[in-house]
């Protein structure tokens, strides 16, 4: 058993983070779950006789997708790291801390090691994790706010065409010309004063009022009054241009 390996050992002892584990020439390798392999090892990322990173290389088995992460012992461990020292015979490695002039050597406690467990338990927990999906922008509720009276038929297809644009545009139109008509007389003064509470009911309801024609009817002007009131940002559309109110 090398010096790396003795070293695994110990970081790994009671614990079940990696199964399986076995050791090749100071490499530790294993698996997690069914579906990823394990390798970890101690690396030096700037001096050849410094051993600073624990380097984590995930692979998952069914698309051999690859992941690594690298623990610097210095965010673990302070200014401990293990080095190679060329000097004793038999030793060539030891931890040092080399926070200090004259790098004194030392062995990890079980504390550090229990510090080290938790860091590579924390980068594996990761890949167990389901990814939150991203939260998908819910589309605006547009209200269609157009002249009805006149010409009911044209300014029913008028309106039509306009909450279609919006339609297209990805966000949701709310055409009270397209509802009411069919289900009330426009002719019938109660049943067409109870279309336009309701029209004003699904005002207060949407986020955004597109005014449409270049005229505004009594009833466009009640709805525009109200969303006013309730702070909707109502734009008037004059063609393939329009302009929001501030």
């Amino acid at each position: 058993m090398n010096f790396f390996e003795g070293q695994f050992r110990k970081m790994l002892w009671g614990s079940d983070i990696i199964l399986s584990p076995f050791y090749v020439d100071g490499v530790c390798f294993g698996t997690l779950g069914r579906d990823h392999l394990i390798q970890m090892e101690f690396i030096a990322s700037r001096d050849e006789f410094q051993f600073d990173e624990l380097e984590i290389v995930v692979v998952n088995r069914a698309g051999s997708r690859q992941k690594t992460f690298n623990i610097r012992l210095k965010d673990v461990l302070e200014d401990k790291a293990i080095c190679h020292t060329l000097i004793k015979a038999g030793t060539p490695y030891l931890w040092f801390d080399v926070g200090t002039n004259d790098h004194v050597s030392y062995e990890p406690t079980w504390e550090d090691w229990g510090r080290l467990q938790d860091a590579v338990k924390d980068c594996l927990d990761s890949l167990c994790k389901p990814e939150e999906p991203q939260p998908v922008p819910a589309p605006t509720l547009v209200y269609i706010c157009a002249p009805l009276r006149g010409d009911v038929e044209r300014n029913i297809e008028f309106a039509r065409q306009r909450a279609r644009e919006v339609f297209q545009a990805g966000e949701v139109p709310i055409c009270p010309h397209l509802m009411f008509p069919p289900i009330a007389d426009p002719g019938n003064p109660s049943e067409d004063q109870a279309a336009r509470d309701i029209g004003l009911r699904l005002v207060a309801l949407c986020q955004q009022v597109n005014v449409y024609g270049g005229i505004c009817t009594p009833g466009m002007q009640a709805e525009i009054d109200l969303a006013r009131k309730l702070g909707i940002p109502v734009s008037f559309m004059e063609g393939d241009v329009g302009y929001e109110e501030k």
